[in-house]
Formats: C-alpha cells, sequence, structure tokens
C-alpha cells in the first residue's frame, strides 16, 4: 500500500535526516513511527505526502510513485493530522471539516467554498462520529479545547475516506488522558475503514498500546521494526540510547554486553 524504498534525505546545510530507509506498509496497518526529536520520523511522514522529495529513492502509494506529476492524484488519497492542529481557528467546526473535500473540488468550487449537500452531511456525520455534538457545528475552533481540535482534525482527515492516513506527532501537545482518547479515535476511525495508517509518536506505551506495528528510527535509520510484543528495554535502549528507569536499576548486575537482533541486521549495545 504504502511503500518507501531505500529512500535518504540530506538538506542543504548537510545534514542526513534518513539515509536508506525501506519500509512496506500493507493496507489496513496501523503502523507508528518512534523515535527521539531528530530521528527522522517527520522527514519520513512528509516523503509520503510529497512534502519533501528525498534525495534518493523513491515513495509509492498503491503502487503510484510520489512526484510532482502526481501529487494532484495523491493527495486525495491522503488525510493528513498535524500535531499543531493546523485549523483555521476563525472558521467554524464544520467549515474546517468541509476542508477536507477540498482537494476532490474543482478550483472554482474551492475558491468560493461550494460544498455538495452530500459534502455537507457527510461532514456532520464525521463530527458526530468523534464525539462532538451538533452545538460544536458552527462554533469557532478557537473555542475549543485541544482534545476537541484534534477530533475537529481527525474528523477533517477522513472527510475523501482516504486509504492512507498520516498523523505526525498527533498528541504531543495533548495531556496523556485526552492522548489516550484521541488515538483510541483515531483507531477507531482508521479499523472502520479499512485505512492505513502511519503516525509518529514520542510516547513509547501508547505506541505499543495502539500499534500493530512499531518502526523505530534512531539517527535516520531503522534499527526496530516488529510487533508491539517485542518492544522490550533492550530495544528501549537502541532507540533512545538508554534503559527505562525502572529497569537500568535491574540489569546493573548483567553482563557486559548483548547483541540484539534488529531490523535487517545486528545492533551491538551495552546491557
Amino acid at each position: 500500500m504504502l511503500n518507501f524504498e531505500c529512500v535518504a534525505m540530506r538538506y542543504a546545510d548537510g545534514t542526513q535526516a534518513l539515509g536508506g530507509v525501506s519500509l512496506q506498509v500493507p493496507a489496513g496497518q496501523f503502523c507508528v513511527v518512534l523515535g527521539s526529536s531528530g530521528a527522522g520520523k517527520s522527514t519520513l511522514l512528509r516523503m509520503a505526502n510529497g512534502l519533501v522529495q528525498p534525495t534518493r529513492g523513491m515513495v509509492r502509494i498503491q503502487g503510484v510513485r510520489v512526484a510532482a506529476d502526481s501529487l494532484a492524484r495523491i493527495r486525495t488519497r491522503i488525510g493528513m493530522i498535524h500535531q499543531q492542529f493546523n485549523l483555521v481557528l476563525r472558521s467554524t467546526v464544520a467549515e474546517n471539516v468541509l476542508a477536507g473535500a477540498l482537494p476532490a473540488l474543482p478550483t472554482w468550487r474551492a475558491l468560493m467554498g461550494l460544498f455538495t449537500d452530500a459534502q455537507r452531511r457527510k461532514a456532520c456525520a464525521l463530527i458526530e462520529s468523534v464525539g462532538l455534538q451538533e452545538q460544536h457545528l458552527f462554533r469557532r475552533v478557537s473555542e475549543l479545547s485541544g482534545g476537541q481540535q484534534q477530533r475537529v482534525g481527525i474528523a477533517r482527515a477522513f472527510m475523501l475516506d482516504p486509504p492512507l492516513v498520516l498523523a505526525d506527532e498527533p498528541v504531543a501537545s495533548l495531556d496523556p488522558q485526552t492522548s489516550h482518547d484521541v488515538l483510541s479515535l483515531l483507531r477507531t476511525q482508521a479499523r472502520e475503514r479499512g485505512t492505513t495508517v502511519l503516525c509518529s509518536l514520542h510516547q513509547v506505551e501508547l505506541a505499543c498500546e495502539f500499534a500493530d506495528r512499531i518502526v523505530a528510527l534512531r539517527h535516520g535509520a531503522v534499527v526496530f521494526d516488529g510487533a508491539p510484543g517485542a518492544f522490550d528495554p533492550r530495544v528501549f535502549d537502541a532507540i533512545y540510547g538508554r534503559a527505562p528507569a525502572a529497569v537500568r536499576g535491574e540489569s546493573a548486575g548483567a553482563g557486559p554486553e548483548v547483541v540484539l537482533a534488529l531490523h535487517t541486521g545486528l545492533l551491538e549495545m551495552a546491557s
């Protein structure tokens, strides 16, 4: 469904964000990309919707290469959920959700905001499905809490029933309980439609709870690719360079070195 074929990204200042990453994300999978800041998570997601062009390799969505001449076709197949919500604060909830249909509208209709009755009905249904009420429809987004705003962002992302949703740190600015609720809502919406989700996160516990698969990056390379059940303290150390606090004391008496098989090779680390 979503293929990254040996993609690399080196910026003009010489910074290498990704160094030859290859991934295949099948249809319907909820795949979490995990890693610390600067690991390359956002760059990987931005490549998938054409905001960043790889300096090497290619990205394909449903067999179509992501490139300048295919963006118009591809972006109707992708829903985006952003860390900072990227909503128009002065516009209403309904207007923000309807904006998710803009890629499918002719330019003249988009400029005039002329949505069809079917699109308006769908926006109302999506708003209800993410737990917002009828009284929220015409409320300005600026009047909503952060969790409510991200619910609007999720509804907007599903306006065109995209086969792929990209969620870039969707709960980074939310409190723990709201983060849990938002990811639960995203997973539910995706499963109901068979949507593939590629979601970047910092929070290990949320990744282990909601992901079908975890792909972990460190310094632009994949260091773990597997099921949440295989994620243990040694994997945590491989990603973040340290063990969780609760585990460091337990492992103090262990041997000097452990070799852990991760992704396509062996990664040596101190235990």
